[in-house]
């Protein structure tokens, strides 16, 4: 078969069976060789880069395994920490990087991993990522990742000792570091407890400090930082935790650095009280203070609704709430209701501005320089929500200078008098007349100062 296609393909001329291959015909030859070479070359690559990057995996896998190995094989939960370190193997540099983090018996992870007084130290999450390029720097890959809950084999207190866990998170839920921890003896019941021969170092970066070999007993955890505030708007604060023998307690607290708030007052030039307070509201929060200058308050993120006077909204013997125009839920005959709340959120370190709506009225008295006083008292109409504070705020206003002043009050409804100086220098009373600039309701010495206007 194979003679009878030779010379089916053999040109009949004789001479044309000595010409060899035509230009073309080595052309052709040389771009399917080409063609093929590539698609070889291209596989060869390949197969190579495969190669390489499995042998690559395998020491990552290695290198992972033989850091969990050492982690679990610590004797000291205090010596698993989160770490990392290069390692260079066949022209690869491998980064391992260990992440520890308390953890409970179930594994779940939390701020220094505890709560209660006498949960027993045991467990650490711990989390070894490998990552490496290429040799050449060209290409990377995914990681190999491995976690475990590691219980080192001895406990980290004893039978005549105990250990103190101080958890901070700031604002958003996440530790906060480089907080100052320090632990005395209840001043007031100590119970055997003992000074600490040295205070724990700062929070770490997840927000958690240790105290070791603590004697059982009642102590007292104070936290600080330059600009720092708490929750409950304290720059140092406290908290009691008793100790047990081979046992643990944990202070937590949540502590960030403060924002500052600038509160710009709504009263048209009118005057208001010289001894005025503000509260800033927040969903789980109630602050009241006794200035209406810049206040440096917890950055909470759902932010602040600030207004004046001092709120109270529990318990209803002693609520104060009408001073919060929101809480005038009931519109007014014209249909007007109050406006809404506007929140104003400042991050950690920053500032904020809060405008602050209140009631102006005018006041005219018999007799001028008169020293004005509203007292909150019975409401005029039942869409005022009230104050029933008892003495509930009177507020006092600066002598004035004529017979007639402009003056700017919380909401609410109060009982206004006036006082004068007479040629003895005694205060006498005087009669007062009123007559609201915004949206109010007079009676006799009494008004009603609205937020429900446009």
């Amino acid at each position: 078969m194979i003679r009878s296609l030779a010379a089916r393909l053999r040109p009949v001329d004789p001479d044309d069976r000595e010409a060899g291959f035509s230009i073309a015909e080595v052309l052709v030859a040389m771009m399917v060789f080409a063609v093929i070479s590539v698609g070889v070359a291209a596989g060869v690559i390949n197969s190579l880069v495969l190669t390489n990057d499995s042998k690559a995996r395998t020491v990552a896998t290695h290198l992972a395994n033989q850091a969990m190995d050492i982690e679990r094989g610590k004797t000291d939960i205090f010596q698993v920490v989160s770490k990392s370190s290069t390692q260079t193997v066949g022209r690869i540099q491998y980064t391992i990087a260990v992440t520890a983090a308390w953890a409970d018996a179930a594994g779940t992870i939390g701020n220094c991993g505890l709560s209660g007084s006498t949960t027993t130290i045991a467990n650490k999450s711990v989390d070894v990522k490998v990552s490496w390029t290429s040799s050449s720097g060209a290409a990377k890959y995914a990681p190999v990742r491995m976690t475990a809950l590691v219980s080192p084999g001895s406990d980290s207190s004893s039978p005549d000792s105990g250990v103190i866990f101080v958890g901070v998170v700031g604002a958003t839920g996440t530790g906060s570091a480089g907080v100052s921890v320090a632990i005395v003896p209840s001043p007031t019941d100590p119970a055997g407890a003992k000074s600490l021969t040295a205070q724990p170092v700062a929070t770490s970066a997840t927000g958690c400090s240790v105290a070791r070999g603590v004697t059982p007993g009642n102590y007292v955890v104070t936290i600080t930082r330059t600009g720092g505030i708490s929750s409950s708007q304290e720059v140092s604060p406290t908290s009691a935790v008793t100790v047990t023998g081979g046992g643990t307690a944990t202070a937590s607290f949540q502590y960030d650095t403060a924002a500052t708030y600038t509160p710009s007052l709504q009263t048209s030039g009118a005057a208001t009280p010289t001894n005025l307070t503000m509260t800033y509201r927040n969903p789980t929060n109630d602050t009241v203070v006794p200035s209406t200058g810049a206040q440096r308050l917890f950055p909470f993120p759902d932010g602040y609704n600030a207004m004046t006077g001092s709120y109270v909204g529990s318990p209803v013997a002693s609520a104060c709430t009408d001073v919060d125009w929101t809480s005038w839920t009931t519109a007014a005959s014209d249909g007007k209701v109050a406006p809404a709340a506007a929140n104003v959120a400042a991050s950690p370190g920053g500032t904020g501005a809060v405008s602050v709506p209140m009631g102006t009225f005018t006041v005219k008295t018999a007799i001028g320089a008169a020293v004005i006083t509203a007292t909150p008292t019975t409401v005029l109409d039942p869409a005022d929500p009230g104050c029933k504070t008892a003495p509930a705020t009177s507020y006092t206003f600066a002598r004035g200078t004529g017979t007639t002043q402009t003056l700017a009050l919380p909401y609410g409804t109060y009982s206004i008098s006036a006082t004068v100086l007479n040629v003895a220098g005694l205060s006498i009373g005087t009669s007062v007349t009123l007559a609201g600039k915004s949206k109010a309701t007079v009676s006799g010495s009494t008004i009603m100062l609205d937020p429900r206007s446009s």
